[in-house]
């Protein structure tokens, strides 16, 4: 190639829908590649949400020295498993898998450590066993009924206050502004749907599907109930629930990150189903710290 014809490297930085306190999407290009990605020094990480690369050593280290520049310790990208070879090469590690994620093909969960000891699983080997026992030989169970008083239905517009209220009594931190009633608003109206259950007029527990409408898959998330509430089965009825609305909006790819400290929802996607793929160390500020995130999968 001659002097005249050498790409241009140069990279333009464009941010865009900041989200107040826990970070801004950016757009990150040059000839050679582009990527959009979430940088939330809330969770200290870069979130690659889509790219395209020609040269991908040069899209990975513009990410990792965005990372040590701004002191993030984490980079994690969903790939096809020809890219996840490409992205082992500069350092990127396997972390899970997703059945079936773009269109019915698998991703691989490609992590990058930029702080070292952010690779250290943060599970005592305790709770490490604990999880390990409450998944062990599960079988698939019947939903669980609902008690009489209680009713199960889709989230609604005017639900967002409480729904906020409700992640704010259950988690002292979270990924994303769950406890901010605007933003709650603004995912329902974005491919996010909300399953409820409700007591004498009060939301009492909730989960959701996060819908990615271009790979028809979603991501099972936002499970909170209420102290005084919990012990009846409601993840579960939930999660039923939530599966019938995916399927009838043709989705077919589902998963979850579940909280690797926690038995009982890990216990839960082991009864419905959904196999253990692998584990994201300190992936995300849930509950006042970096915690440990089980990838689970299912195909419907």
């Amino acid at each position: 190639m001659s002097p005249n014809h050498e790409p241009d490297r140069s990279v333009t930085v464009v941010q865009y829908a900041p989200v107040n306190g826990y970070g801004i999407h950016r757009r990150i290009q040059n000839s050679e590649f582009a990527v959009d990605a979430f940088f939330s020094p809330h969770n200290s990480r870069i979130r690659v949400i889509r790219y395209k690369a020609t040269n991908y050593t040069m899209l990975a280290q513009t990410l990792i020295m965005s990372a040590v520049r701004e002191t993030l310790g984490k980079i994690f990208v969903k790939v096809s498993p020809k890219d996840a070879e490409r992205f082992r090469l500069v350092g990127f590690r396997e972390e899970a898998t997703i059945p079936g994620y773009f269109n019915g093909k698998d991703a691989k969960v490609m992590s990058y450590f930029a702080d070292e000891t952010r690779s250290v699983s943060s599970l005592s080997s305790s709770i490490r066993a604990e999880v390990d026992a409450a998944v062990s030989n599960v079988s698939s169970t019947a939903q669980p009924e609902l008690p009489p008083g209680y009713s199960c239905r889709p989230a609604r517009e005017e639900d967002a206050e409480a729904l906020a209220a409700l992640f704010r009594t259950n988690f002292e931190s979270y990924p994303f502004p769950v406890f901010d009633k605007t933003f709650v608003l603004k995912t329902m109206r974005d491919n996010v749907h909300y399953q409820v259950i409700a007591h004498n007029g009060e939301l009492v527990a909730v989960a959701s599907g996060d819908v990615q409408p271009k790979y028809c898959c979603a991501e099972m998330t936002d499970f909170a109930t209420l102290p005084s509430h919990r012990g009846k089965g409601f993840a579960h009825i939930l999660l039923a629930e939530l599966e019938k609305k995916m399927a009838r909006l043709d989705i077919r790819s589902l998963h979850t990150l579940a909280r690797a400290c926690s038995p009982a929802i890990n216990r839960t996607f082991a009864k419905m189903g959904y196999c253990l793929t692998g584990t994201l160390i300190r992936n995300c500020n849930i509950s006042g710290r970096m915690e440990d995130m089980n990838c689970w999968g299912k195909v419907l």
